[in-house]
């Protein structure tokens, strides 16, 4: 949750539950960015969303500054920043626009998702924050990390939970320098798949519905 301050101005509290090793969850950072910046832009949803983070961030309040950089019917572009103790934790330029305009824009069929072992079959992963339950698929995949997520509170998915679990898997590496999130289309209700790889280049995830998008 955002709560509007001032003229692009806002201010959060980040729960001590989202805390990792490193600081507040990047993924949880995003989505929180996000939110600033979908009510900036009067409900839009986003489309894309490319974060850096020179500074991890902890529990506790901060401030979500925005601006908007340009604005028409279709497309809208800003920058967001989250600052904590007067540093600047993030830093993200992303476009909004609405999500049903993109309907068919991924041509992707459900026959290139992920295939996992049902939930059920899949141990659950820690830390998962305590507000997430993500199952991690024991059987090795050619060097990815695949697996189910749902928010233990039994909420839909939305548009936030897709920025929150592109960084919710695993990773060699551990928390990323840098995070760039594209949404293709608004998540249907039920169980997330994800599925990480990394190389020596950087990680790419994927997070797919429940009806195979």
């Amino acid at each position: 949750a955002v709560r509007r301050r001032a003229e692009s101005t806002y201010d959060v509290d980040l729960g001590a539950g989202w805390q990792g090793a490193k600081g507040i969850c990047n993924g949880m950072l995003v989505a929180t960015l996000g939110r600033a910046l979908g009510r900036e832009f009067d409900g839009r949803d986003p489309f894309a969303i490319s974060a850096q983070f020179p500074a991890p961030a902890g529990p506790g309040p901060a401030t979500v500054r925005v601006a908007q950089l340009r604005r028409s019917r279709g497309l809208c572009t800003g920058s967001a920043s989250l600052v904590q103790h007067d540093v600047e934790r993030v830093r993200a330029l992303a476009a909004f626009g609405d999500l049903d305009s993109l309907d068919g824009f991924d041509k992707r069929s459900s026959g290139d998702c992920p295939d996992l072992l049902p939930p059920e079959s899949c141990p659950g992963a820690t830390p998962a924050y305590g507000r997430l339950d993500l199952r991690l698929d024991p059987r090795p995949c050619d060097g990815k990390v695949q697996g189910w997520l749902r928010l233990t509170d039994g909420r839909p998915p939305d548009v936030l939970t897709l920025l929150l679990a592109a960084d919710s898997l695993p990773s060699r590496d551990g928390a990323v320098a840098d995070l760039t999130s594209y949404v293709h289309a608004r998540p249907a209700p039920g169980w997330l798949r994800l599925s990480r790889v990394t190389t020596g280049e950087g990680s790419d995830a994927e997070v797919w519905d429940s009806r195979g998008r």
